[in-house]
């Protein structure tokens, strides 16, 4: 079966194309070539080191999870869903990085994140878990005023992927690899609340001078976000 760059890490584009687009203080970033090579492709409870081996279904469930919950949010604005793809993405990318023999590893080109879990062997863990729970846990801590309802739909989404794979794999490399997706998460979601988008509404007069902005009409006095609440001048 023929696939561009693994099959989990062609579907996490989805992901990664916004974290690349919002995070622009990655540097040195090179875009690979869309390589079509042929190899094998095994269901999420196979069995294999390799993580870009296994198929995306993980991520796809997960990425239309998080559909939902942006279509269901209430209080945010949209300009702030590219930031939660963005991190999610990385949060998807690092906790199966371990186990990429594409060596994809771009740890060192995020600007300021760290705490981020290690592992001896990649062999003793099962990387469709650890992307599991790292996506559990992201959207989990993102969409804090989630309904009930999406709530229960996080937990029971993970819960039933996690005995999926139980049902052929060994529960202590489930659990383990649960956890490292899960400090994975942690970290990175730590790592997001250091970017300032708390103050994104803050006050804020604009400079006044020749060729600078000016508002339109006093009634269109505020920019577009994450500029902020205009004060009086």
């Amino acid at each position: 079966m023929k696939q561009i760059l693994g099959a989990s890490y062609a579907r996490m584009s989805l992901y990664f194309l916004l974290s690349t687009f919002l995070l622009n203080n990655i540097s040195g970033c090179k875009k690979e070539d869309s390589v079509i090579k042929e190899e094998k492709v095994i269901s999420a409870n196979s069995s294999d080191a390799n993580a870009s081996s296994y198929s995306a279904d993980v991520i796809d469930k997960w990425i239309i999870m998080q559909l939902r919950l942006m279509r269901d949010a209430t209080g945010i604005p949209n300009v702030a869903f590219s930031r939660y793809y963005a991190y999610s993405g990385i949060a998807a990318l690092e906790s199966l990085t371990p186990g990429l023999s594409e060596k994809k590893a771009l740890t060192e080109k995020w600007n300021g994140l760290t705490g981020l879990p290690h592992i001896e062997s990649p062999k003793n863990y099962f990387w469709p878990a650890s992307v599991n729970t790292a996506l559990a846990s992201m959207n989990r801590n993102i969409f804090t005023t989630a309904t009930a309802a999406d709530k229960a739909a996080i937990d029971s989404l993970e819960s039933a992927l996690n005995n999926s794979f139980l049902a052929t794999k060994n529960a202590n490399a489930i659990t383990k690899s649960n956890s490292f997706g899960k400090s994975v998460a942690d970290a990175v979601f730590n790592w997001s609340e250091t970017d300032g988008y708390k103050n994104a509404s803050n006050a804020y007069t604009p400079p006044v001078g020749a060729g600078l902005w000016v508002p339109l009409h006093q009634l269109l006095r505020l920019p577009p976000l994450p500029i902020g609440v205009i004060t009086d001048q």
